[in-house]
């Protein structure tokens, strides 16, 4: 398990836009409130299973509660589970299974899911290639404030896929991107 992506990727889905409201970090206490069927409580436990983060790791248990979470409508727990069989991160890997996940957590709102999404679309891993399906998933990630999906737009218009090859936007997104931190665009011209 590599603890580092795991946390990362959470703290994009669990901390930026999906943060549990009033989520006290005990595990106690998140139990406590998952069990009484608050569902973000149980991605956030969920989470710190997954981590280890002040519990001791347990992966059967994270994806258990993150099933739950997202069964009951968090889509942050979709997210992160899609994540984990994505890249077979404390569960069988099954890129299928994944980008199921990460269609329920992008049809539910969470921005980047839809990123994730649109990079399996472009690879054709776990769905069928489609790179027009990747052109609007980034196009709706963008649009959210995703700015890796942003980048990843500008790269389907400067190489011309799923798309008309258009330079002009292609560095409008790069710059856009850009701005917002994601180094490998500040390098494209």
């Amino acid at each position: 398990m590599k603890k580092t992506l795991l946390f990362a990727l959470a703290l994009v889905v669990v901390g930026c836009g999906s943060e549990p409201r009033g989520a006290d970090p005990d595990a106690e206490a998140l139990q406590q409130a998952c069990d009484g069927g608050d569902m973000q409580a149980c991605a956030a436990l969920g989470f710190m299973y997954a981590t280890g983060e002040g519990v001791t790791q347990d992966f059967a248990r994270a994806a258990s509660l993150l099933e739950q979470a997202c069964d009951g409508g968090e889509i942050s727990g979709c997210h992160i589970l899609g994540l984990m069989y994505a890249n077979g991160e404390g569960v069988t890997q099954d890129l299928v299974r994944g980008a199921s996940f990460y269609e329920r957590a992008c049809d539910g709102g969470e921005i980047t899911a839809c990123t994730n999404l649109g990079n399996r679309y472009r690879r054709g891993e776990g769905v069928t290639q489609d790179l027009a399906r990747t052109v609007s998933l980034y196009e709706q990630a963008c649009d959210g404030g995703d700015i890796t999906g942003c980048f990843g737009l500008g790269l389907m218009y400067a190489n011309g896929e799923g798309v008309t090859q258009d330079s002009a936007r292609a560095a409008s997104l790069f710059q856009r991107a850009c701005d917002g931190g994601v180094r490998p665009a500040c390098e494209m011209e």
